[in-house]
């Protein structure tokens, strides 16, 4: 019974688009559709185990050209799922003209479906490292369908980094937008999945944040990325960042998310950044969280080589800009041993120590010893 098939080989070899099979379907009344697909509907649930897989499919997908439209959440209940992924892609392929057709909930009895056969098999059927390529040749149109919470079910956890960067920055904002109200969860594990930091970019000037729950949770979840990233950007991506797409959310930072290793050993252009975006923002923190800021940025200006990021005479305010009335005279010798430099020009650090409220400092440590 290997080579049994449910319609004639004339049947199979002529219409295996559906166009004649549709066109005669489309005379059939409604009882007497229902009725046949019903019969066929059963011999081809028998086949599965009497057939091969190919056979099986050929016969799904002259049924499917037939009558989709017949097609219930309990038909889509019964499909094999057992299958192998060309079996997977012709099935969709077979739905793919009368997704529009279909009620809304056949519509998500069969997406669901295709979500469970490759969730159980995970991604088998993904051989190209290619995320999106997948879900448009096993989805098709019912790609649509996929919530950003699917999307990760879908991901076998230790592909999620590599799969999601796969995303195109428009792709992965399909993904993100369509549920406003989601749990910021899936949010945050999409986004620091999303480990390219010029895609990622993109991705954050294209988000349509709507609810402060969400704001909260893509500073927190990008901020790290950002950082242990920051070495690849050149000075326009870099202020790009700073001052433009965290330019609302910089206010949220906090001593836990500065005080890290990735930032104390940062190049200059990112640490140069952030005490300017910091200072920009000063009144937007409390009198402990500025002390917080000056802490981190002490413990940055200490790490050698010294002086760091020593450009010229005022390297010292242009490190610490607004914060330096933190700074006591035991700080500002850690940041350096050489005293020419504490001493070189400093009528205009005076200045500026001046403009800051610190010129006693500042006359006590240039003018020691």
């Amino acid at each position: 019974m290997k080579n049994d098939t449910i319609f004639s080989p004339e049947q199979s070899s002529t219409s295996s688009s559906g166009t004649s099979l549709c066109a005669n379907s489309a005379v059939l009344q409604d009882s007497t559709k229902l009725t046949l697909f019903s019969a066929v509907w059963q011999l081809l649930l028998t086949y599965w185990s009497t057939s091969s897989e190919p056979q099986w499919l050929e016969n799904f997908i002259i049924i499917a050209n037939m009558f989709a439209l017949e097609m219930t959440e309990l038909t889509i209940s019964q499909l094999p799922t057992n299958i192998n992924c060309k079996t997977a892609q012709g099935i969709i392929t077979s739905m793919n003209s009368s997704y529009g057709l279909l009620k809304p909930t056949i519509q998500k009895a069969i997406y669901q479906y295709l979500l469970d056969y490759h969730t159980k098999s995970n991604l088998t059927c993904d051989t190209s490292d290619d995320l999106q390529l997948f879900i448009t040749t096993y989805f098709g149109a019912f790609s649509t369908l996929i919530s950003p919470k699917d999307l990760v079910s879908l991901i076998p956890s230790d592909q999620l980094s590599t799969k999601l960067t796969s995303l195109k920055p428009e792709d992965m904002i399909i993904y993100l937008q369509p549920d406003t109200n989601m749990n910021s969860t899936v949010w945050s594990i999409m986004l620091s999945h999303y480990t390219n930091i010029s895609k990622l970019g993109q991705v954050m000037d294209l988000l349509n944040i709507k609810t402060e729950d969400i704001t909260v949770t893509v500073f927190k979840t990008v901020w790290p990325t950002f950082v242990s990233k920051s070495g690849f950007l050149n000075d326009y991506e870099m202020d790009k960042w700073f001052n433009v797409r965290f330019n609302n959310t910089i206010k949220l930072i906090t001593l836990e998310q500065l005080n890290i290793n990735e930032v104390i050993t940062a190049n200059c252009l990112f640490y140069q950044n952030l005490v300017k975006t910091l200072s920009i923002h000063y009144e937007d923190y409390s009198g402990n969280t500025r002390q917080d800021i000056y802490n981190v940025f002490k413990n940055y200006l200490q790490t050698h080589p010294q002086p760091k990021c020593y450009t010229d005479y005022s390297w010292i305010v242009e490190n610490l800009q607004v914060y330096i009335t933190f700074c006591s005279a035991d700080d500002l010798r850690s940041f350096s041993s050489n005293e020419t430099l504490l001493h070189h020009r400093s009528n205009e650090v005076l200045h500026h120590a001046h403009m800051n409220g610190q010129v006693f400092l500042f006359v006590g440590i240039l003018h020691s010893g």
